[in-house]
């Protein structure tokens, strides 16, 4: 069939629509060439793609793309009316394939002009065919000891590569051959790392220590160490005598027919198995290339004629002088599926790794569609390339984010605190700045989940401006890489900071801004857990904030002014500690539930006996109630965060606000649905998402009545569902003790029972040794004295259960033994 006045074609191959990315292997032929034409899609003229770059051929750079000066006509690309249009044609060569230099000529230059998977297939089995050789005594023992010298050869190769992995001392002198022999190896190693500088390390000489056994452990592996000494000492004669045996019946060692190739676009530059020249050395065998001579010359429609003519030629032509290559170049297609992939999962793009992008629900709702028929599809059914998963590692890499619109970031930096460079970034919203400057109660609480290797400082409030929906909010969090005091009074500094920024003025705090002591400006209380550094640096923050205003006197000590307070000053003002904090800590105290019980009672609005009750602790708690005590009091803030009266906090603020951290906590749970273990940049994006949803969220219910849910989070509401959990947990509590109750009866009628049996066998050897009759009173009353212990302990354990369980379960503190006193028997 003739195309052009000088251009036939062997052979015509048609394809549909859409087959582009299918056709892998393309048939040609010597002399007259072999024609591919493909339908193309006429609604996307400018960006039709050439199908050559498809294909699993490696093609050159000669002329790659379409250059307009080259117009003209051919046969096979007409419009409706049958008329030849104008085409672009531009001409690709086949770059061959990379081979290893110890590989077979006739192996590496197989010719052929049709290739299809199967063909690969076959060739692949013939290539392990000659790789393996399954020969050996019938005990395997012959096998064995092949395969034991193989990784002898491969271990000590390893060592060849590394050398010594100590730090460099004074430099190995070297002459003569080894120099020479050095020298060359040591420019291997440097071609192989492709300009990548490495590590300077120690240049020695690695030397063999003297073993007795044929095979010894070394790293903990088995080798064969007659083989090892010969490849340390170079001995030759033993070397070959080894090598040749492996080659021949094993087609094993460095002197085996390698079957090693790769792709004409890979850039490794040697064969990843040892092999021995001719000089006798082991060397890192060069990849050399394979030439071919195909030419692949593509024909397409000028863009204004592709609507008219949506078909597009490449025509084939030569024979190909190389192995067929493997599928491992991914086609533009399926490139552009993966990238279309990755674009679509922006949120998670920062953290994603292979195989989270393997599971991820877009990909899989992706295969789904893709193959319906196929219930456990995965992208290797989308091409075998994509088994490689280095392809899709590079395609994450190469991912552009967009900055975000909304400013999230307002402070980044490294710091150093007592000469040690720490980090900090702190993320808020001008959304969260304006309501953290009405806010009057705020929760405070370091995060350890969300992010690799930061602590994530949350700033919590409870937004009820919408009575009708009260919902959590984190107005700031700050990815720090310590807690320090020094860290925290930072983090407080850049929050001001920032609030001043978006709204225009300063963060006010009760205690410091008030005129009086019902006058209840900015914050006024700020909810914590007993974390020292944090309390510390929030209080020599507000130090700052005070000694930077007008001298004031102070509202609650009026003979100080507020320049005069301390950081613990402050504190005493401000700051209100978790009771379920305090509780879990006093019950991992170890003490009595009576000690636990009056540590308890510390935690409250008013306590008469403070001073008697810290007294009874240190007097009756022992050791830990002891420690416990002194780490309240050391602190100089956990006292007066505990209970009222010791702080100089106002009772309507004490009252009202939160005796937990339970807003705080929840903040930490809401946020960490959306992903822990993550980047930094990834925690970023995912609390940037998450608290503008949360503000959006806000604002809708505010303005359009529409709730985050159907239950509605008002106070009423919340107090119901509090007094459901109490009661609930209460009814659990009661159950176990009962369970508990009915256990310990149980066990007290068992050793009453044991008691009874015991001494009606007491009684009857008594009677019969007064009788006279022979009897073992020794083992008699060993038994009843036995029973009598068991039953008094049992007695005592029962009696620590009184006042527990629901009342409805009676407790037994007796057992109905009867008479236990016998009377003495005399020889």
């Amino acid at each position: 069939m003739k195309i052009t006045r000088k251009t036939s074609l062997a052979h015509l191959y048609r394809y549909p629509l859409d087959y582009t990315p299918h056709l892998e292997y393309p048939e040609t032929s010597l002399g007259n060439g072999t024609g591919h034409l493909f339908e193309m899609d006429p609604d996307s003229c400018e960006n039709w793609d050439n199908p050559v770059r498809g294909f699993a051929y490696s093609v050159g750079d000669p002329k790659r793309g379409f250059p307009k000066n080259t117009v003209q006509q051919i046969a096979l690309l007409t419009n409706e009316a049958n008329e030849m249009v104008d085409c672009q044609s531009s001409f690709e060569t086949c770059q061959g394939i990379k081979a290893c230099s110890f590989t077979d000529a006739a192996l590496r230059t197989a010719p052929h002009t049709m290739a299809s998977r199967e063909a690969l297939a076959t060739q692949r089995r013939e290539e392990r065919k000659l790789a393996t050789f399954d020969f050996g005594t019938e005990s395997g023992e012959w096998d064995f000891n092949a395969k034991i010298q193989q990784k002898t050869l491969v271990y000590f190769f390893s060592l060849m590569i590394s050398g010594c992995r100590a730090a460099p001392g004074p430099p190995t002198v070297r002459h003569g051959e080894e120099k020479q022999l050095y020298d060359s190896w040591c420019a291997q190693l440097e071609e192989v790392r492709r300009g990548h500088s490495c590590k300077p390390l120690c240049d020695g000489r690695l030397l063999l220590c003297a073993g007795s056994k044929p095979h010894v452990r070394v790293s903990d592996e088995l080798y064969d160490l007659d083989y090892l000494r010969a490849l340390f000492n170079n001995d030759h004669a033993a070397l070959k005598d080894i090598e040749e045996r492996l080659a021949i019946f094993h087609n094993l060692g460095p002197l085996a027919p390698c079957t090693f190739t790769m792709n004409c676009s890979s850039v490794r530059v040697h064969c990843p198995f040892p092999h021995r020249n001719s000089q006798g050395r082991l060397v890192k065998a060069a990849m050399i290339r394979v030439s071919c001579d195909v030419k692949y010359q593509v024909y397409r429609p000028v863009i204004s004629q592709r609507p008219n003519c949506p078909r597009l030629l490449v025509l084939s032509t030569g024979e190909h002088t190389h192995a067929i290559p493997g599928l491992s170049r991914t086609p533009p297609q399926i490139v552009d599926i993966i990238l279309g992939l990755l674009r679509s999962m922006s949120d998670d793009i920062f953290d994603l790794t292979t195989r989270r992008f393997n599971r991820h629900p877009v990909v899989l709702a992706f295969l789904r569609e893709r193959f319906p028929d196929n219930p456990t599809a995965s992208l290797l059914d989308l091409h075998p390339s994509l088994t490689n998963q280095d392809h899709i590692r590079n395609w994450i890499d190469q991912q552009d984010t967009n900055s975000e619109t909304t400013p999230y970031i307002r402070y980044m930096a490294e710091v150093s605190i007592k000469s040690s460079p720490q980090r900090i970034c702190v993320c808020m919203t001008p959304e969260s700045s304006r309501a953290l400057l009405h806010a009057t109660y705020i929760q405070t609480d370091i995060a350890f989940k969300r992010v690799t290797g930061y602590l994530e400082f949350e700033l919590t409030v409870m937004d009820d401006t919408n009575p009708t929906s009260r919902m959590t909010r984190i107005l700031s969090r700050i990815f720090v890489t310590e807690e320090s005091a020094a860290m925290h009074q930072l983090i407080f500094s850049k929050i001001s900071e920032i609030v001043k920024i978006d709204t225009g003025e300063e963060l006010r705090w009760r205690h410091i801004h008030a005129k009086t002591l019902s006058d209840f400006p900015g914050i006024c209380l700020v909810s914590v857990d007993q974390h020292r550094g944090q309390a510390k640096g929030l209080g020599m923050h507000l130090q700052t904030v005070a000694r930077s205003m007008p001298v004031k006197p102070d509202l609650h000590e009026a003979h100080r002014t507020i320049q005069d307070l301390t950081e613990y000053d402050h504190l005493k003002r401000i700051l209100r500690l978790c009771t379920i904090h305090l509780s879990r800590n006093i019950e991992k105290t170890g003490t009595t539930k009576e000690v636990k019980s009056k540590m308890r009672s510390l935690v409250c609005a008013v306590n008469p006996r403070w001073d008697q009750t810290v007294a009874e602790i240190r007097a009756e708690g022992g050791l830990k109630a002891n420690n416990w005590v002194t780490d309240k009091e050391d602190s100089k803030f956990a006292f007066p965060a505990m209970c009222w009266e010791k702080s100089f906090i106002p009772k309507p603020i004490w009252d009202r606000g939160e005796r937990t951290t339970n807003v705080s906590e929840s903040g930490h749970a809401d946020v960490n649905q959306e992903g822990t273990g993550c980047s930094l940049v990834g925690g970023y994006i995912r609390g940037l998402r998450f608290d503008v949803r949360k503000e959006r969220t806000a604002d809708i219910g505010l303005s359009y009545g529409v709730l985050p849910s159907y239950h509605l989070r008002t106070e009423e509401s919340r107090a119901l569902r509090v007094n459901k959990r109490k009661s609930d947990t209460q009814l659990r509590i009661y159950a176990a003790e009962d369970n508990k109750i009915l256990d310990a009866n149980q066990k007290m009628e068992a050793a009453g029972e044991k008691l009874k049996r015991a001494r009606v066998t007491r009684e009857d050897a008594y009677t019969r040794a007064q009788r006279g009759e022979f009897t073992d009173m020794e083992k008699a009353d060993s038994s009843y004295n036995k029973a009598i212990d068991t039953y008094n302990r049992t007695v005592e354990k029962n009696a620590e259960l009184i006042g527990t369980g629901s009342g409805k379960v009676g407790l037994r503190t007796r057992a109905s033994t009867g008479d236990l006193t016998l009377p003495t028997i005399t020889s």
